[in-house]
């Protein structure tokens, strides 16, 4: 993420979702830099990250979703280091981070953990909004991907950065902390890199883009 996009903000919104502890809702205002259509894919996947429709998705991601990816690559990966994450509190949220060679890094990591791993586990992947969030194309991969999980969106990030969506930055940074500071069993998908790493060295790391430390920060675990 860009550092820029993760500016602090103490204005807060809070809304209460039935069946859900108090959930932050985004305020008019930064509400109103997103397009009519950015606002209709927040609001749908927004949605389908709370409550009975979020456990519901969870379901369908660890058994279709780890399903195909299981067999699509089973022979082609070697785990090893579970212990360790056996070994952490799972009452608490958990920041999975992971370096980015491909499209499917994330998906092959959160398939290990729910077919190798029995505790309960919700798992949400902050994203770019363009592309997820500003087409139906967007949402249509989000849906069979991610299960609505590419969530909550950033929009100033990257390349091509949208400045003026900086306001709804502020927001999902709040949802992103609440998400990392509350919720057992809450999965936090990052890619610190920022972008696929294209070297022929399978082994080279791209420079961390700032953001995370922020976030950790922001989160007060």
């Amino acid at each position: 993420m860009d550092h820029s996009s993760l500016d602090h903000t103490n204005s807060m919104t809070v809304g209460y979702v039935p069946g859900d502890s108090e959930v932050f809702e985004p305020a008019s205002d930064e509400l109103a830099v997103l397009s009519s259509f950015e606002r209709f894919a927040f609001r749908v996947t927004h949605r389908m990250n709370l409550g009975r429709w979020k456990r519901f998705w969870t379901w369908c991601q660890s058994v279709f979703g780890a399903g195909w990816i299981h067999i699509s690559t089973y022979n082609l990966m070697q785990v090893y280091g579970l212990e360790n994450v056996e070994a952490i509190d799972h009452e608490r949220p958990v920041v999975l981070v992971a370096n980015h060679r491909s499209f499917f890094d994330m998906y092959v990591v959160s398939t290990t953990l729910f077919r190798r791993t029995k505790w309960r586990k919700q798992l949400f992947f902050p994203v770019r909004g363009r592309f997820y969030y500003q087409s139906v194309a967007g949402m249509f991969v989000n849906l069979i991907m991610g299960w609505w999980s590419m969530y909550p969106p950033f929009f100033v990030t990257g390349k091509n950065p949208v400045p003026e969506k900086r306001v709804f930055d502020k927001y999902s940074l709040r949802r992103l902390a609440q998400l990392c500071r509350e919720g057992a069993g809450n999965v936090i998908g990052f890619h610190p890199e920022g972008t696929r790493n294209k070297n022929d060295d399978p082994y080279s790391y791209l420079r961390p883009q700032p953001g995370l430390g922020k976030l950790i920060k922001e989160a007060n675990p």
